[in-house]
């Protein structure tokens, strides 16, 4: 089956992608710079995807993760909007992150900016966050591994489990 994407957002405004690099203090992965360029969010016809536990998962996962969105720039809606998520999980997630998708139970998917998991996507699970109000500092306990990069991640949906 191919892969659809609805309810894009239009191209991003010119050097939405540089300013949001520049924020975040590195750059993005050129596949995943690349689908914002000709897409900017979405939503996906196939939603179904893999998980595996990474080395520091202390927590169950999962073994397949659900995609409701991409995020992208621009978005009236605050729950799709890349910028307004990052500025919403940035305290929440491992630093070496940037949260581009959620699933419908809130747990995001991410990417990985920086660290052993540069460009890696990861299934950040919502149930098992850390008590980062407490002072925990946000780590990959409950995160697990999903593909090497943003097109893998494209070639491992589908429309089942």
């Amino acid at each position: 089956m191919q892969i659809e994407i609805t309810d894009s957002f239009g191209p991003p405004q010119p050097g939405s992608i540089r300013k949001f690099s520049e924020h975040i203090g590195c750059d993005l992965p050129t596949e995943y710079s690349s689908f914002l360029e000709r897409f900017n969010g979405g939503h996906v016809n196939l939603e179904f995807f893999p998980i595996k536990p990474l080395p520091e998962t202390n927590e169950d996962v999962g073994t397949f993760g659900m995609l409701d969105f991409l995020f992208g720039f621009d978005a009236e809606n605050y729950a799709t909007d890349l910028n307004k998520n990052w500025t919403a999980w940035k305290d929440r997630i491992p630093s070496e992150t940037v949260p581009i998708g959620v699933n419908p139970g809130g747990s995001l998917i991410l990417i990985g900016v920086s660290g052993p998991y540069l460009g890696n996507i990861l299934f950040w699970h919502r149930e098992y966050e850390v008590d980062f109000e407490g002072g925990v500092k946000p780590d990959f306990s409950n995160v697990g591994f999903v593909a090497s990069n943003f097109v893998e991640f494209f070639k491992s949906l589908s429309a089942t489990y």
